[in-house]
């Protein structure tokens, strides 16, 4: 059993490893702790959850005064590269933040957001994206 284990250890850590370098060869700065890898520069953040079938987009926040100018797009391309990278399917769960501001996207519009990057719905808040190729 702890062979079994240190193999999917060492499988997630070889894959964090490899977003890591993607996502600092994009000039974004990372913390790792354990499968989590947060991504952020000084106008957004993204957190991702590595898992032995997927990975799973945790969140992507922009600083409110730097909305609607492509940084949270920015961030989920990099996610999808990452997942692509890995040949692994990226989930997310698309829903506004629980205290929204004027700012944040209402759930119709990160939902088509998602869709326009071949996101389909799992369910009402489920979206999922397979891997490219």
């Amino acid at each position: 059993m702890a062979d079994c284990n240190n193999s999917y250890i060492r499988m997630i850590e070889a894959r964090v490893s490899r977003a890591v370098r993607l996502a600092v060869g994009h000039g974004f700065n990372v913390d790792i702790k354990g499968s989590l890898l947060n991504i952020r520069d000084e106008r957004c953040s993204g957190l991702l959850l590595f898992r032995s079938d997927h990975i799973v987009l945790q969140h992507i926040s922009v600083d409110p005064n730097e909305r609607r100018r492509r940084y949270g797009s920015a961030m989920l391309d990099l996610a999808i590269a990452i997942a692509n990278q890995a040949a692994l399917r990226l989930e997310l769960i698309a829903e506004p933040p629980l205290r929204p501001i004027e700012e944040d996207l209402s759930q119709a519009e990160l939902q088509a957001w998602y869709r326009r990057r071949q996101f389909v719905a799992a369910d009402s808040a489920l979206m999922m994206r397979p891997p490219d190729g």
